[in-house]
Formats: structure tokens, C-alpha cells, sequence
């Protein structure tokens, strides 16, 4: 009987999550839809498709990276790394091409930079028992710092000749679909099938919502975590090959903008948890969507960066407290010492 009464329990408990998720997510679906009308309506200039197209398909990068850092909070961590860990395995790509290195090789090279520094920070994490947000914010000091007094510099770089079909694959179209975006859609129609179909994707949900009950069914917790941040870092990789097939060039000070707060705003807004546990591809998608929308609108009002930042910030907590009230952290959870 008690088998049974616990059984139920959990499956209305269940349901009441997914139902809780479905709400949120259609919740920011119909806040994308208000912001679109409103600003199409109220923004000179907005409603065109030239503005649109530049508008979505520039922060693509963004999206990638959104997807990128929510793969570790789903799982109860988090990377704080991830736009230095773009920035910097792009430029070794750059950096190899132009001194003649194949582009394949120069390609494995960049992606072997990036997993290496998911790999340090998944075992530092896990096996240290570090906490993740020091770890990657150490992580990104320590490796922009090796960049810039080795290959980086100071100042920019454009994106060689040799490296000229990073450029033609990611920066062009394909049948008039821009290229960056196929490539947003393969990394997101995978991911989702990873975190929904697969083994590794339950795992990593079950060590999000509670740690010590996946590690005594038997999950692997410590593997997850470095699995989480090494698939966190390849992503990183891809949208910094997009941030240079863009822009024809990247400056070390991409690696440490305000982009990294964009990014943590697209995973949250989205409906990832930072409690860990929640969250999935198509939230942080329309999140990144609104993102991209207020930013265009913003740069079009001729908002100031300081005028912006206080905006992000709203919009920052805003989704956070939504997501302490859809999802409050229920007396069962607390341990001790924390009333």
C-alpha cells in the first residue's frame, strides 16, 4: 500500500512539474509575441526584414552559447567559461591556418583546446569538489591571460586567408538560409535528442534536481559532471567559429565582455533552473529569440551601454524570480542550517 501511495505521489508529482515547465515556456512564448508586436509597432525601422535578419542571425553566437552554459546548470553546475573558452579556441584555429597549418588539423587543434578546458574544468569540479562558479571564472583569468601573452594579444585579429573557408561555410547561406543558422538548428535538434533521448541526458537531469539520490541509484555523478562541461566547451567551440566567420575578426576583449551576462540571461529567461534539475533546448531558443529582440530594439532607441546593462539586468531578474515562484524550493529540500 505504501508502495503504491508513493508511487502515485510521484507521478502527480511529475506531472505538476512538466505542467509547471509547459506554462513557462508558453508563458515566454507569448512575452516574445508582445515584445515583437510592441516593438514593430513603437521602434522606427524594426519591422523590416533586413533589420530582423541581421538582428537574429547576429546573435545566433549567442543562442549557441545559451545552449552551451545550460547543459551545466541543468546538470547543477555551472560554466562561466564558455564565451573565453569561444573566443580563445577560435583564435587558436586562426592562429594555426595563418602559419600554414591545414584547416582540418587547425580545426582539430582549436576543438582539442576547447575540450581540454572542459575536461580541467569537469575534473576540477567533480573530483576536487570545487565550487563550479569559482572554478570557471578562475578558468576563463587563467586562459585569457595564456592568450593574450601568447597568440592573442591585445589587439584583434581577421580571420586569415588560409582559414578563408570557415568564413564561406558558417558566414554564407545555403539554398539562401543563412549558414549560422543551419548550424544553430543541428546543434539544437541534437542536443535535444541527447538530454531527452539518451542515457547521459537523464543522468544529467537526475544530478541536477538531487545529486546524492542519483549518485545512490548507482548515476556516475562525477563522469556526468565532466561529460557536461566537456559537451559545454565543443559548443563553445562551434559559436566561436560563428562569432569569427561573422565578423571577420575577434579582439580579446570578446573573450571578458558583458556578452557572458547575455548569455546566463538567455539560459534563465529560457526556464533553466540555476537550482540545476529543469530546463531544455526549445526554452533557452525562445529565450535567446527575446534577447535578441530587446537588443535590436534597445540599439535602435539609441539606448546608451549603461542604459542597456540596466535593462539586461531587469530582465535578469525578472526571469529569475519567475523562476522562483514557478518553481519554489520546497522545506524537504532545505538542509539543515539553512533556516
Amino acid at each position: 500500500m505504501t508502495s503504491a501511495l508513493g508511487s502515485t505521489s510521484f507521478r502527480s508529482t511529475d506531472w505538476l512539474s512538466r505542467g509547471r515547465r509547459i506554462n513557462q515556456f508558453w508563458l515566454l512564448v507569448i512575452v516574445v509575441v508582445i515584445v515583437f508586436v510592441l516593438c514593430s509597432v513603437l521602434v522606427q525601422g524594426f519591422f523590416s526584414m533586413s533589420n530582423l535578419q541581421n538582428a537574429l542571425v547576429g546573435q545566433i553566437p549567442l543562442a549557441i552559447l545559451g545552449l552551451a552554459i545550460a547543459i551545466t546548470i541543468i546538470g547543477g553546475a555551472v560554466d562561466f567559461s564558455v564565451l573565453v573558452v569561444a573566443v580563445c579556441s577560435a583564435q587558436v584555429v586562426m592562429s594555426l591556418a595563418a602559419n600554414e597549418v591545414p584547416l582540418a588539423v587547425a580545426l582539430l587543434g582549436g576543438l582539442g583546446f576547447a575540450v581540454l578546458i572542459g575536461v580541467l574544468n569537469g575534473v576540477i569540479v567533480a573530483f576536487v569538489d570545487l565550487p563550479s562558479l569559482v572554478v570557471t571564472i578562475g578558468m576563463s583569468l587563467l586562459v585569457m591571460g595564456v592568450a593574450r601573452l601568447t597568440f592573442f594579444g591585445e589587439a584583434s585579429q581577421v580571420l586569415p586567408a588560409q582559414a578563408g573557408g570557415i568564413r564561406q561555410a558558417l558566414g554564407g547561406s545555403l539554398l539562401g538560409v543563412p549558414a549560422a543558422l543551419v548550424v544553430l538548428v543541428i546543434v539544437a535538434v541534437a542536443l535535444q535528442l541527447v538530454l531527452s533521448r539518451s542515457v547521459p541526458g537523464r543522468f544529467l537531469y537526475a544530478k541536477g534536481d538531487n545529486a546524492e539520490a542519483a549518485r545512490l541509484s548507482g548515476i556516475a555523478i562525477r563522469v556526468i559532471t565532466v561529460g557536461a562541461f566537456i559537451a559545454s566547451a565543443g559548443l563553445a567551440f562551434v559559436a566561436g567559429l560563428v562569432m569569427a566567420a561573422q565578423g571577420g575578426a575577434l579582439a580579446s576583449s570578446q573573450g571578458t565582455s558583458a556578452m557572458l551576462y547575455d548569455i546566463i540571461t538567455v539560459a534563465v529567461i529560457g526556464g533553466v533552473s540555476l537550482a540545476g534539475g529543469r530546463g531544455g533546448v526549445a526554452g533557452v531558443l525562445v529565450g535567446a529569440l527575446l534577447v535578441a529582440l530587446l537588443l535590436n530594439a534597445l540599439t535602435l532607441l539609441d539606448f546608451s551601454e549603461n542604459q542597456k546593462v540596466l535593462v539586461k539586468g531587469v530582465v535578469l531578474l525578472t526571469a529569475l524570480a519567475m523562476d522562483a515562484v514557478l518553481h519554489p524550493r520546497s522545506l524537504e529540500d532545505l538542509k539543515p542550517g539553512d533556516l
